[in-house]
């Protein structure tokens, strides 16, 4: 063979390597613009949860995905209901859109059903132990079609107890009404209380008729306080349990800054938006073509504490500036 044509066949085998890897790299981007409009379905647990996803499409349209453009949104709030989850998830599925985003471990679960046999990705954040919940095999690997990041809500309960010993030292009994075992950090909560001498009175409910029938005929006492649940059935019902927390005059601890907005004395947890901002950058990978069941579970990247001194005044107790220069938002 020539030197010409040894030449030759090495340039159009370099032009063919290279055509290879441009193409690649085309696949891996989002297409901006007229042909291409992804499509993603949004199950929302519950509107104390709506930072998630405002965190969700702010970090999507920082990563190129235009609403109008080329991205759209269905979103749909479920109230914690499952039925209503499984019937718009199933929706979902049929309409066949590109990705769903799932806020809460209600949907969840819904989307995991109405999924499987599926190719549709989900992904999920404000989830706690999507392991024990059956969402996906491993923290290192998902192993399924669904990923995402999980607010720990499982780890953080213990140190909710803590904060809420150091803001009422008084404090001697916690109500803990729940409806998820596995997503509660039940057992944690139990063992930090136990070894500050706290009894924890806690109350499983099915349904917010059940957690009503509880809290209507429960005797309330000027040294307890109540940890909400990071389940759906209490989120749903945070608003109603932090009105009555104020009426009793005793703390309320939530888990994500919406809650101390909407009167709680305080919470401690992640934070929730910038949640919704990796469940974005999760979606975005997979847009470019990553398969959902090689990512690990990811983590916070924030833990947050936040006060309300208005609830603080309402119920007759005082922040200690020791306690306050820990805070990271108080709300007046």
């Amino acid at each position: 063979m020539s030197k010409k044509a040894i030449i030759l066949i090495l340039i159009i085998v370099g032009i063919l390597i290279g055509g290879i890897f441009i193409y690649q790299k085309l696949k891996e981007k989002p297409i901006v613009g007229e042909k291409k409009i992804y499509k993603i379905g949004v199950l929302q647990n519950t509107a104390t949860l709506d930072i998630a996803y405002t965190g969700f499409k702010e970090k999507m349209e920082e990563l190129g995905y235009e609403e109008g453009k080329n991205v759209s949104y269905e979103y749909f709030d479920t109230k914690g209901d499952l039925a209503a989850s499984k019937e718009k998830a199933q929706q979902f599925v049929q309409a066949g859109l590109d990705l769903i985003y799932v806020i809460g471990i209600t949907p969840a679960k819904a989307a995991k059903d109405a999924t499987l046999g599926t190719n549709m990705p989900v992904v999920f954040s404000v989830v706690s132990d999507p392991v024990g919940s059956g969402l996906v095999n491993s923290l290192q690997t998902s192993g399924t079609n669904i990923a995402g990041v999980t607010p720990a809500n499982q780890e953080t309960s213990g140190k909710r107890v803590e904060f809420l010993k150091e803001v009422k030292p008084d404090l001697n009994r916690i109500i803990f009404p729940y409806n998820d075992p596995i997503t509660t950090g039940l057992d944690n909560l139990k063992r930090v209380a136990q070894n500050l001498g706290i009894e924890v009175v806690d109350k499983k409910v099915a349904n917010i008729e059940e957690l009503d029938a509880f809290l209507n005929t429960f005797q309330f006492k000027k040294t307890d306080a109540i940890l909400r649940s990071a389940d759906s059935v209490i989120s749903a019902a945070s608003v109603r349990l932090i009105e009555l927390a104020k009426k009793n005059k005793i703390p309320i601890s939530g888990t994500n800054i919406s809650d101390v907005k909407n009167g709680a004395l305080m919470i401690y947890g992640a934070n929730y938006e910038l949640l919704g901002k990796q469940a974005a950058s999760i979606a975005d990978k997979i847009f470019r073509g990553a398969n959902p069941a090689s990512f690990p579970v990811e983590f916070p990247e924030k833990f947050e504490l936040a006060v309300n001194k208005k609830t603080a005044e309402i119920i007759g107790l005082q922040f200690s500036s020791d306690f306050l220069a820990k805070v990271d938002l108080i709300v007046e």
